[in-house]
């Protein structure tokens, strides 16, 4: 810019350190919508507190996590094939792993995005629970992650 002025065209976006551990994940559009795995498949909706179908291991991976399903032990959250699917992977796809995006002025959300395909970040905009490109304001691409028993 001309004139010693400033761009303020800009936002900022923290990336958390890759976290390990067991949690919840839990929409904020929709806040009784969690990602499990209850019914078989992939999928966002109402749970109960003893379900390990909607606990969700993050598993390291430099500064990425791997998500695999508690219950369904190699079912791993991953677009390799295009669609979000939660499946078993190999242990170097970068289809599997996902950085977690701290939303600015929160320390408890977050948006969770693909390492492969870095556009891609989980979200419910259109109902169900899919990985795709989002605009910086919504809030169905943004998840709080709550520590599982």
């Amino acid at each position: 810019m001309k004139n010693g002025g400033f761009n303020l065209n800009w936002f900022k976006i923290d990336k958390a350190n890759a976290v390990g551990g067991r949690y919840r994940i839990q929409n904020q559009w929709r806040a009784d919508q969690y990602l499990h795995m209850e019914n078989g498949g992939l999928q966002s909706g109402a749970i109960e507190s003893g379900w390990w179908s909607a606990q969700w291991d993050f598993e390291p991976v430099g500064d990425y996590v791997r998500i695999c399903n508690r219950w369904r032990v190699n079912a791993c959250l991953n677009i390799e094939n295009g669609g979000l699917q939660a499946n078993a992977v190999e242990a170097g796809w970068h289809s599997a792993q996902w950085s977690l995006e701290a939303v600015e002025g929160r320390t408890d959300l977050y948006r969770i995005k693909n390492r492969w395909k870095p556009d891609q970040y989980l979200h419910i905009e259109n109902g169900s629970v899919e990985a795709g490109a989002i605009q910086d304001g919504w809030l169905s691409a943004r998840w709080k992650l709550t520590q599982a028993d």
